[in-house]
């Protein structure tokens, strides 16, 4: 998919243009002004994948879960991965064969420090 963007203005927000890493961009002759973020070129489906997790993982889920490790942060890895094995984003895995990997996946996430950023990217 491809969006084009001509002459636009945008001011003083948020973010000024947000697509998936699917999308490809054309922009001439736009300004963006006083926004916290010019251009966010988000990819969900790469993260997931890198994970671990399946296409189909429900977006609520993973948030859900990610917000566990950013709360157990302090808790050390085993507490952490503890408490995220109980998230519904395992209930919805159920007994898939990686889901061991997928823990330790998510929790070397917390421990590199990226959970806050792939937060960012998800849908709320």
């Amino acid at each position: 998919m491809a969006i084009k963007i001509i002459d636009c203005h945008i001011e003083n927000c948020g973010t000024g243009i947000s697509t998936d890493g699917s999308v490809q961009i054309d922009i001439s002759g736009t300004k963006i002004i006083g926004c916290k973020k010019a251009i966010e070129h988000r990819d969900p489906p790469g993260a997931l994948q890198s994970l671990g997790l399946p296409e189909n993982t429900p977006p609520n889920l993973l948030v859900e879960a990610l917000e566990v490790l950013l709360k157990t942060q302090e808790q050390g890895p085993e507490k952490s991965a503890e408490a995220v094995s109980k998230t519904r984003l395992f209930e919805w895995l159920g007994g898939i064969s990686n889901a061991t990997s997928i823990l330790a996946n998510l929790v070397a996430l917390q421990q590199s420090g990226f959970v806050q950023k792939l937060l960012s990217m998800l849908p709320k």
